[in-house]
């Protein structure tokens, strides 16, 4: 049978194992934790760099998309809808004056919704087929079959009208899906000028 100080001394060399060992292990925690925060400290220096080039990203791209007045951003183009109605060819000397051109759009669908939360249910827009058998805006692109009107009775571009006159000239209508229809480039029709921006 073991004495008193025979236990006394088994539990203290125990005790001083222990303290060691924990000695030990809180040792490691403490190096565990300078590297994490060494870590984190890294991460937070590369995410602020990456948030400070976004920021400056952001603003060189606002700035690059600014539209001059009276023209209106919208998405990542400048239009002005006019107030007065012009014939096809009028409104492009018109838009030529103000800087511009009849507006082409690259995201018609977005313009559509900028003329209908204005009120505006069609204009003229930069494209005719007066000078080819294509449909094309002004800046060369051809216009997609998609976006032109589809009617029970007939699907645009329809070439006439009902009163047999040419219709050589885009207009969009606001609340018409598919926007685009042609018409007869001499009526006078609200119209949509387009400023773009030298790259």
């Amino acid at each position: 049978m073991m004495s008193v100080r025979h236990v006394v001394v088994v539990w203290c060399l125990a005790w001083a194992a222990a303290s060691a060992a924990d000695e030990a292990t809180v040792d490691e925690m403490q190096s565990s934790l300078v590297v994490s925060q060494l870590v984190l400290s890294h991460q937070s220096e590369v995410l602020q760099l990456l948030v400070n080039a976004t920021e400056t990203t952001l603003r060189i791209l606002m700035k690059e998309i600014s539209c001059p007045p009276p023209y209106t951003r919208v998405l990542d183009e400048c239009f002005f809808v006019s107030k007065k109605k012009l014939s096809h060819s009028d409104a492009r000397t018109h838009c030529q004056g103000m800087g511009g051109d009849l507006a082409t759009p690259r995201n018609p669908y977005a313009l559509v919704s900028y003329l209908y939360d204005r009120g505006v249910t069609f204009a003229w827009l930069g494209a005719t087929d007066a000078n080819s058998a294509e449909w094309r805006w002004f800046d060369g692109r051809l216009i997609s079959a998609d976006l032109w009107m589809r009617k029970p009775d007939m699907t645009e571009p329809s070439g006439k009208d009902d009163r047999g006159k040419a219709e050589d000239c885009c207009e969009m209508w606001a609340d018409y899906h598919p926007p685009l229809n042609d018409a007869v480039c001499n009526d006078l029709k609200i119209f949509v000028c387009q400023f773009n921006q030298v790259k």
